[in-house]
């Protein structure tokens, strides 16, 4: 597992490596097209696979999990179809009306072809971490950062100031990978003989179907809220407006993300032990974690607030400085993310799903709100974004909070079993 981290960690350097090269070539209006495409795809592809690749590790039996990939990549492929279907016959409409970006249309047909990437690739990966085949997933992911980025380039200097190189790559990138693991994984279910047969696939569907009815549109309202921001800065304030948020939020993304998914992995594992045993020192382990990300996150929120802007245009340009200041607006709401994400997975530890739920619901209608309060009072793309940290700050307290009041219940819930007995 630290195995593909690093190499997580080496995918997303490589990217950064590449961005000031890039940030010249395209500039901000072209990466608010990225942006949207980059939106769109993370609302639709949430549900590409209709969130079979969790269930691909639970069947006890080799031939169900074989059945539950083929089922996922089934799922996937009529997914997108239907999406294509849909861009075929009102694409222009969608580009021009619902995604407000009329520079979008030629390549919204991607949407689906990155979305079938995304589905597959969230089966196979399920695959690969069943059988514990760290190292083909290593491989994958640095020849794909490697790959996207030299295509990125290498379209960008054929074709400057257009989102082609970047949206092509994306999807180009996501396509080998999908290729890759599909390859391994035939060759290792020929070496198994496995056979599928349409009754068993009828009966895994049936048996996860709680993946597809429940975690789904769990997972959309999720992707929502998170690519709302994107959407809504085109939407009111232009593609420059939604390009300069994409780049800010691809930079500070790479280390929240590595250190989120990291102490997140470690906290969800002695949670869940503990879930299982002395649930007293439950509260202690929360308090802990909380406390260290804190410490970690308050000094890089401070480097943030002094050096964003400055740092913004050294890398990437003087047209991208704004990018750095609409993250000096979102470092108090950076450092709650920081925290919350590794928290967040207390109240699906500890069966809180209904809970975790709410709160995705609760952050997409109050960005929606914070946004169009925005517009309709006449501020700035960077007054918008000032307002949207604020309410992401209050919003990932909240969770936490939520998070904190689960363990304390968990908790009581063991002390008053234990009670009688002491009695």
């Amino acid at each position: 597992m630290a195995e593909l981290m690093g190499a997580t960690a080496l995918a997303q350097a490589i990217a950064l490596v590449v961005a000031p090269l890039l940030t010249r070539l395209m500039g901000p209006a072209a990466y608010g097209v990225f942006g949207v495409y980059l939106a769109a795809l993370g609302v639709v592809g949430a549900a590409a696979s209709w969130r079979s690749g969790m269930a691909v590790p639970l069947p006890e039996d080799d031939a169900d999990a074989a059945a539950v990939v083929a089922a996922g990549v089934l799922g996937s492929i009529v997914l997108t179809s239907l999406a294509g279907l849909i861009v075929l016959l009102w694409g222009g409409w969608i580009a021009r009306v619902v995604l407000h970006t009329p520079a979008i249309e030629p390549l919204l047909w991607l949407v689906p072809v990155g979305m079938l990437g995304v589905g597959l690739t969230d089966v196979l990966s399920g695959w690969c971490l069943r059988y514990q085949q760290f190292r083909p997933l290593v491989r994958i992911r640095i020849s794909r950062s490697v790959g996207t980025s030299i295509w990125q380039v290498v379209v960008g200097l054929l074709v400057r100031g257009s989102a082609l190189g970047l949206v092509t790559g994306d999807v180009a990138g996501r396509l080998f990978s999908v290729v890759e693991m599909a390859r391994m994984i035939a060759r290792e279910e020929r070496r198994r003989g496995t056979k599928l047969s349409r009754a068993r696939m009828r009966a895994v569907v049936w048996r996860y179907r709680a993946f597809a009815l429940i975690s789904t549109p769990s997972t959309l309202i999720y992707a929502a809220g998170l690519w709302a921001p994107v959407l809504l800065l085109t939407l009111w304030w232009g593609p420059v407006a939604g390009g300069l948020y994409t780049i800010g939020q691809r930079v500070i993304g790479v280390p929240i993300g590595l250190l989120g998914d990291s102490a997140g992995q470690v906290y969800v594992s002695e949670l869940a032990a503990r879930a299982r045993g002395s649930r007293a020192t439950m509260p202690q382990l929360f308090s802990r974690t909380a406390r260290g990300l804190f410490l970690v996150g308050i000094p890089a929120a401070l480097g943030m607030l002094m050096l964003a802007p400055l740092a913004f245009r050294l890398a990437f340009g003087a047209q991208w400085t704004e990018a750095g200041v609409m993250l000096q607006w979102q470092a108090a709401a950076l450092v709650c993310q920081l925290v919350a994400i590794p928290l967040a997975q207390t109240l699906l530890v500890l069966r809180y799903q209904r809970l975790q739920f709410a709160w995705d619901a609760m952050r997409l209608v109050l960005t929606v709100i914070g946004f169009a309060w925005a517009h309709h009072a006449g501020m700035s793309a960077v007054g918008s974004i000032a307002v949207y940290g604020g309410v992401t700050a209050v919003t990932y307290l909240l969770l936490i909070a939520l998070g904190w009041q689960a363990v304390r219940a968990r908790t009581a819930e063991s002390d008053m079993v234990l009670d009688p007995v002491i009695r």
